[in-house]
């Protein structure tokens, strides 16, 4: 029957953060010519209030869906550098700041779906406002923003026998920038390099057109072409006078995806199981980077494959991977990635009960390499994280475990909204 959901969510994070930079100059002569300690107390307050409502109205043949949707973030942060004198007292710097970021965003949404013999249909609209205010406190500078939007989606799948279908689908969505992304802050990697927020920057959209053929709904062939506009890219840049050199995210470029997938599942014995993915693609970045044109592109594969064994009932085993080759990824090209993971399951107390061990990248395979060249920047990175992982997980079930008792999940109404505090 009909259904009608509302949900509230109150959501606060709160950072006391706090930085202590020391650096000492030298000349070419290597004698010592000055030192510099500066320390910082960098607090951050964010209130995120959301309010959803969603109506489901079944008829024959398929169902309609609508709702409406309202959040307030409230976002205010403050940045105290202080650097110490020769006689040990300390001194307000001048790259102290503080920023308060306000945002509303309300939507309002209706889908409708529906069967008709071997075809399946889908279409939905979204309407979205945003009405966003920062305000520099230190310079008093303000800027205000408000924008509307429409954010069509529509599905299509024809049946054609039990073993063939066809799908194509099409969809326009929106890359808000994470609230450090936007806060104009100055944070220091050391004296001569830091990460500094722009409150300029602008949501990025994207549309993505789908089509896929899949044989017996296990093997899939899937083509698909997305195309983006201001995207939101991290980019280094450089002030010659000043020998500094400061990363930052800007809306540099539009971004254009195009490729091929294929999804090949197999039982290759009665014990073992696998499943492999690859994707074939290009890449390509273009835009406009200190007045000069940026192309970037780059064709690149990635290939994923999993295997479980069953070594007896209720007993089995995974080995699973993946490789990914050079591609470029926000204007970085990056060197080939890769790693390797292991797994083992139990099923105990006549399968109420499970254990599983899980271990990520045991042989410390995944490293990060590559490299930026664009305009007056040429840097290469390396970056060795140890992201090995050892998880153990002991799971029981209580009572009688039907589709009628099992809880419904649902997203919180702040979902999105608290994606973006943690990103940048």
């Amino acid at each position: 029957g009909k259904e009608l959901t509302v949900d509230f969510d109150y959501v606060r994070y709160n950072n006391d953060a706090n930085s202590l930079l020391a650096t000492d100059f030298y000349n070419s002569m290597g004698m010592k010519t000055g030192d510099l300690l500066l320390r910082g107390d960098i607090p951050s307050d964010i209130h995120i209030y959301s309010l959803k409502a969603d109506l489901t109205i079944p008829y024959k043949g398929g169902r309609m869906e609508a709702g409406v949707k309202s959040s307030f973030v409230s976002n205010d942060n403050v940045v105290d550098y202080q650097r110490q004198l020769s006689d040990k007292s300390w001194m307000i710097d001048n790259r102290s700041n503080h920023f308060v970021y306000d945002e509303n965003i309300n939507a309002a949404y209706l889908n409708a779906n529906k069967q008709l013999g071997k075809w399946s249909l889908q279409g939905g609209l979204r309407l979205e406002n945003t009405i966003a205010k920062g305000l520099q406190v230190t310079n008093d500078s303000t800027f205000t923003r408000n924008f509307t939007n429409l954010f069509p989606s529509a599905f299509i799948s024809y049946a054609a026998n039990k073993n063939n279908s066809v799908t194509l689908s099409y969809s326009r969505r929106i890359t808000r920038p994470s609230y450090r992304d936007l806060n104009p802050f100055t944070f220091f990697l050391d004296s001569l390099t830091y990460q500094v927020g722009n409150p300029y920057l602008l949501p990025q959209f994207t549309n993505n057109l789908e089509l896929n053929y899949a044989f017996k709904s296990r093997y899939i062939v899937g083509f698909n072409y997305n195309h983006t506009n201001d995207v939101i890219s991290q980019i280094m840049r450089q002030d010659n006078a000043k020998q500094t050199t400061f990363l930052t995210s800007e809306n540099v470029a539009k971004f254009r995806n195009i490729g091929v997938s294929i999804t090949i599942p197999a039982t290759i014995a009665k014990w073992w199981n696998t499943n492999f993915f690859t994707n074939i693609y290009n890449n390509r970045y273009e835009g406009i980077y200190n007045n000069e044109p940026l192309d970037i592109a780059y064709t690149s594969f990635s290939a994923n494959l999993s295997n479980t064994f069953t070594i007896k009932p209720g007993f089995t085993t995974e080995i699973s991977g993946f490789y990914r080759h050079t591609a470029v990824d926000q204007l970085t090209v990056v060197e080939p990635l890769y790693q390797m993971s292991l797994a083992a399951s139990k099923q105990i107390m006549n399968g109420k009960g499970s254990l599983r061990l899980n271990i990520r990248d045991p042989f410390a395979w995944q490293r990060f390499k590559g490299k930026n060249h664009y305009g007056d920047i040429d840097m290469r990175f390396r970056n060795f994280p140890d992201v090995r992982q050892v998880t153990a997980t002991f799971t029981l079930r209580f009572g009688k475990s039907t589709p009628q008792n099992q809880p419904r999940r649902r997203n919180s109404s702040s979902q999105e909204e608290q994606s973006r505090v943690g990103q940048g």
